[in-house]
């Protein structure tokens, strides 16, 4: 299994409780114990880490700096938001974001040097995943969203051109 959308967490956790001989690459960026907000740099280059050659350039916005959270939600619910934008140095609002938050948010994303604000140290992680599944001979397995089947694919070098977003 080398991708999976986060979005289906009951059927995540079915899948990796089963005892079976498949390689799971998945990386389930949910807090930083999982990678969430750190950054791989290859080479010990503390100034360029993998976001560019995996995102391109991207706003504030697609990068994740500022999160518009219906403000319906619990406060258990806003606790584990407030946690995770933490995490990822981004910058938060229940409701609607004002000029004000979009400024904030704009800050945060030039302060990390435009890098994605949930990182990318799980990118690291999965392609040596992914690795050991090859070497293992294992077939790959892909999990889409309902009616997407096949798409999303593009070549390595086209991955910081395309909105797969």
């Amino acid at each position: 299994w080398v991708s999976f959308p986060g979005k289906y967490s009951t059927a995540w956790e079915s899948l990796i409780s089963q005892h079976h001989d498949d390689s799971v690459a998945c990386v389930f960026l949910d807090d930083t114990d999982n990678g969430l907000g750190q950054h791989h740099f290859p080479n010990d280059n503390r100034e360029q880490c993998l976001c560019a050659e995996i995102y391109g350039e991207r706003n504030y916005k697609d990068l994740g700096y500022l999160q518009e959270v219906q403000d319906t939600c619990s406060e258990s619910e806003r606790a584990q938001r407030r946690e995770r934008a933490k995490a990822m140095n981004s910058h938060i609002v229940f409701g609607k974001a004002s000029d004000e938050d979009r400024k904030q948010a704009k800050e945060l994303w030039k302060k990390n040097k435009k890098r994605a604000s949930w990182g990318c140290a799980w990118f690291e992680k999965w392609f040596h995943r992914v690795k050991t599944a090859v070497d293992l001979g294992q077939r790959l397995k892909v999990v889409y969203f309902p009616g997407q089947v096949g798409c999303g694919k593009v070549a390595w070098t086209m991955l910081p051109k395309v909105n797969l977003w």
